[in-house]
């Protein structure tokens, strides 16, 4: 799918051609959308004459890469610092009870695994994350509390970070890196 908010999509690439197709897909800054910001994340690996997962291209133009139903375009500029997995890792071990850790993965991935703690946004589609972020935050100082967020490619993480600061007021949102 593209849209003014960027792309978001899949795509099988030989291993040989990975690093050089990301090299290409980061000199277009078409592809960045309103961040400023393109994000990969590799996924399962295909090997040679194994069978490959798209057959096909389809490129969607989308007004919103992911239907949130919100009245208004979140600026994806604003949502939140990203966090490398390392300093993830850290954080998480010094977790407090400022910290929340949100899964905004779907329940199938939240149940595969997850973050010790973190607390699945229970939603079946994605359009109700607000009304959900809005419950598992009831009451928390949004001055001082850290809400650490993790999806499995990055897009529902990129407007649930928006979300969480514009509309929600909180201050400390922290993405990982990835997902």
């Amino acid at each position: 799918h593209i849209s003014g908010e960027g792309v978001n999509g899949q795509v099988c690439v030989p291993e040989p051609s990975e690093e050089a197709f990301t090299q290409a897909l980061r000199q277009r800054k078409e592809l960045v959308g309103d961040a400023g910001e393109l994000i990969l994340s590799r996924g399962e690996r295909v090997g040679a004459g194994e069978p490959q997962p798209f057959s096909d291209l389809r490129v969607k133009v989308r007004q919103r890469l992911v239907n949130d139903g919100l009245p208004e375009s979140l600026d994806l500029s604003d949502r939140g610092q990203l966090v490398a997995p390392a300093q993830w890792h850290e954080l998480l071990q010094k977790r407090d009870e400022d910290v929340v850790v949100l899964d905004c993965r779907n329940g199938y991935e939240f149940d595969v695994g997850r973050f010790e703690e973190a607390r699945k946004v229970q939603v079946d589609v994605y359009r109700d994350t607000w009304e959900e972020l809005g419950r598992l935050l009831e009451g928390r100082p949004k001055d001082k509390t850290n809400v650490m967020i993790y999806c499995t490619g990055g897009i529902r993480c990129e407007k649930a970070g928006a979300f969480l600061r514009q509309e929600m007021g909180f201050d400390h949102v922290l993405r990982l890196r990835g997902g």
